[in-house]
């Protein structure tokens, strides 16, 4: 759907008006809520009988949870829906470039992140590098954003910033859950390993709701230098990502000495 979606967006809004693709996409979206609560009821079911109850304020104020959902969900979320499918678009549009470009850019980046979206995850469980992963994932995000602002604007130097963007982007996207067994070990078996991941889910979703707003903001102020601004601020994100987790190794030495 991230791939056809996007191409056929693009296509059709040769033919119709941004507002009728708009008003179609929200009644799409309607009829999936309406259907969804039918597919779970098993499921809610379970979870009622389990009774499960979680101390919510303990778990709003946990350093790790918070720093691990401000470090990698966040940002991810922030770049995909506020840069990759608000900025670009906007950028390419400023640039004169078609409709139909635009939507094939677009649809590059999900075509090679369904691509490596199986090899990364088997690398994943094989080696068990996940940390070394994630390192690596900001910093190729990183690098290609500035790519943008660096590079000419012809298309191909976009199109090789986008395909790069995604091969970061699908790194990261395979270690959004996977890492929080792993990383929020202690938070998991303190609040259930379910509410921990349902929350930074949540958080992931709130990302996706406000990084439109955000970019649209920063991009009517700064232009085209807020492309300078994301890719820099994942090199900050991926030193603070650095600090955490040093961070965390210290702590779970100093728990399994005492």
């Amino acid at each position: 759907s991230s791939i056809a979606g996007n191409f056929l967006g693009g296509y059709l809004s040769l033919y119709f008006s941004y507002a009728n693709i708009i008003f179609f996409s929200a009644f799409l979206s309607l009829i999936s809520f309406v259907i969804l609560p039918f597919c779970f009821q098993q499921e809610f079911a379970t979870a009622k009988e389990q009774n499960i109850s979680i101390n919510y304020k303990k778990l709003l104020t946990n350093f790790n949870i918070q720093s691990f959902s401000l470090l990698t969900t966040l940002p991810y979320r922030f770049i995909l829906a506020g840069f990759v499918l608000f900025f670009i678009p906007i950028y390419m549009h400023h640039l004169d470039y078609s409709m139909q470009k635009i939507g094939q850019t677009v649809m590059l980046f999900f075509i090679i992140n369904a691509i490596l979206l199986e090899p990364v995850s088997h690398i994943i469980d094989k080696y068990k590098i996940s940390h070394y992963l994630l390192l690596l994932s900001l910093f190729i995000i990183g690098t290609s954003i500035l790519g943008l602002f660096y590079f000419s604007d012809d298309y191909y130097h976009i199109l090789i910033c986008v395909g790069f963007l995604s091969v970061g982007m699908s790194i990261s996207s395979c270690l959004q859950i996977p890492l929080i067994p792993i990383i929020l070990a202690q938070e998991c078996e303190k609040f259930g390993k379910g509410n921990v991941i349902a929350y930074i889910r949540t958080t992931e979703r709130i990302g996706s709701t406000i990084s439109g707003l955000v970019i649209a903001f920063f991009y009517k102020v700064f232009q085209s230098k807020i492309i300078l601004i994301l890719g820099y601020s994942n090199f900050f994100i991926l030193f603070f990502t650095v600090l955490f987790l040093i961070k965390l190794k210290f702590q779970n030495y100093s728990e399994t000495s005492n």
